[in-house]
């Protein structure tokens, strides 16, 4: 069957109406695609510069953080055992012209400081001295070269000629 022209330009025009249709319903959708991948790109972009914001926040406290953390650590000794200690009191006991009759030290204990942990060593002291004076100049002595000493008890005893620490007890705390 052959069709006449009017009827072949007709279905020539319908094809043409049905590609140009199709052609705008695909182009629509990927308009609005192309939309929403615009605004997630844009959302990314920013979720990106907040991201980027917040590690150089993080990175600047932690800098600071680790500055603080090694000021704190410097404030602490660092002796690594009782025997360099007790040279330490042995000298502060020389450099002030007392006498060291007793020292006993304890076994490290750990304790734990605004989340650091830190050896303690108990010492016990015993020290006599020309005066009242010379004793409190050992005392100065121990916290010159322990600025984390912690004193416990003190007792004092005075008599004709002489005085003495009969018991002095002191914490150093070390880092390590």
């Amino acid at each position: 069957m052959k069709l006449g022209k009017a009827s072949q330009r007709i279905i020539t025009i319908g094809i043409l109406i049905i590609l140009v249709i199709g052609a705008g319903i695909v182009y629509g959708r990927e308009a609005a695609q192309k939309s929403d991948l615009n605004a997630a790109v844009v959302e990314a972009n920013q979720r990106f510069l907040l991201f980027t914001k917040q590690k150089s926040d993080l990175n600047s406290r932690k800098s600071q953080a680790e500055i603080q953390l090694a000021s704190y650590q410097g404030n602490f000794d660092k002796p690594s055992n009782s025997i360099e200690i007790q040279e330490r009191v042995f000298q502060a006991a020389d450099d002030t012209n007392v006498k060291l009759t007793t020292l006993t030290t304890s076994s490290p204990a750990t304790e734990s400081l605004n989340g650091a942990r830190y050896q303690v060593y108990s010492l016990r002291l015993s020290v006599e001295g020309a005066n009242v004076a010379a004793l409190i100049s050992f005392i100065d002595k121990l916290s010159e070269e322990f600025p984390n000493l912690s004193i416990t008890s003190v007792n004092i005893g005075v008599s004709e000629g002489s005085s003495s620490l009969n018991d002095l007890n002191v914490k150093v705390y070390t880092y390590g």
